[in-house]
């Protein structure tokens, strides 16, 4: 009973930090858990046809099918009535945009947020999320005001806040890889998983192109999220760190960040991420999470935002804490295991 208890509250403390429960709660559910990972996929894509066929805009401006990238701007309860930029500023930015079809300026928000008469004059398409199907409004979940940069095909090509929109034009540009950025892992498609927690982050479903390293002797999950101010301030720190890793070649760190896949691309995107990015794991590792735990006596440990899980390969928990305090001591704590 005491067992359950625990697993409880850890899964209460872990939905404060930032919704990574989804895990955690189909961990309790293990009779099925290889079947439910297998449906597990990363977000890549918006079938955008069908977007704008369920959310009819409700200003004068519709979508313009044609267009060759589309820019949409996602505003959420927490922003109110404020989309964080006027509608004359969004007018004319869709303005500019549409030479020649190049861009579309969308903007989608909650009913809550469309009050008033100024989005119904707006001179772009204002779209209603509340009438979107189930599926799509999944997809399109994030923790607060977004920027989405489609190609016409849906493909998701970056996602970011305001700054974006402001400087929509270096979106045409190709992205740039930013000054002493450590390198990505090796493709995984070229590798073989080395051990048991090897072998269940193969399967997972990540939101960025960077892939883990499967032959890695040591990984630290790092829980992180966007709307976290600590684990913004720490992820610099994180950043430098991990180029020291990558040079080592032991130790992957794969970021587990919780509400909404979107929500782990934008922070992915906002730091350059060069290690992978999965949104809240799968049931299979958190099971496995739970029993590592269990074996290493640390059934009761406490959740920290941001916070390092240490673990080898074949499924061993090393340590788990804060990162801001784990990440920097990487070195002593592999050693401890050799």
């Amino acid at each position: 009973m005491y067992r359950y208890i625990s697993f409880l509250i850890l899964i209460l403390v872990l939905f404060v930090l930032g919704g990574i429960t989804q895990p955690c709660m189909a961990a309790r559910d293990n009779t099925h858990a290889r079947e439910k990972q297998g449906k597990m996929s990363a977000l890549t894509r918006i079938d955008l046809k069908k977007l704008w066929k369920e959310a009819k805009s409700i200003s004068q401006e519709k979508v313009n099918p044609r267009a060759k990238l589309y820019m949409v701007l996602i505003c959420t309860p927490a922003e109110k009535e404020n989309p964080g930029i006027t509608w004359q500023e969004l007018a004319k930015t869709r303005e500019e945009m549409s030479e020649d079809n190049r861009m579309e300026l969308v903007f989608i928000a909650p009913q809550f947020c469309l009050n008033g008469t100024e989005p119904k004059n707006a001179h772009l398409p204002v779209l209603n999320s509340n009438q979107l199907s189930a599926a799509l409004a999944n997809d399109l979940r994030v923790s607060r005001r977004t920027v989405i940069l489609f190609n016409s095909k849906g493909k998701i090509l970056r996602v970011a806040d305001l700054e974006m929109l402001r400087d929509w034009q270096q979106c045409l540009a190709p992205k740039q890889k930013a000054p002493g950025q450590a390198l990505p892992a090796p493709s995984s498609k070229k590798q073989k998983p080395t051990g048991k927690l090897a072998k269940i982050i193969h399967k997972m479903p990540f939101q960025t192109k960077q892939r883990p390293n499967l032959q890695a002797r040591y990984y630290v999950f790092l829980i992180s999220y966007r709307t976290c101010a600590s684990c913004c301030a720490e992820m610099p720190n994180v950043l430098r760190e991990y180029e020291n890793m990558r040079k080592d070649d032991r130790i992957e760190i794969i970021m587990l960040s919780g509400f909404s896949p979107l929500d782990a691309k934008f922070y992915a995107d906002r730091y350059n991420a060069p290690f992978p990015v999965c949104h809240a794991g799968t049931p299979e590792l958190s099971h496995l999470l739970e029993e590592m735990r269990k074996n290493a006596g640390k059934e009761r440990s406490r959740i920290s935002a941001p916070h390092a899980i240490f673990a080898t390969a074949d499924g061993k928990l090393l340590q788990e804490g804060p990162a801001g305090q784990l990440i920097p001591q990487w070195k002593t704590i592999t050693c401890e295991e050799e």
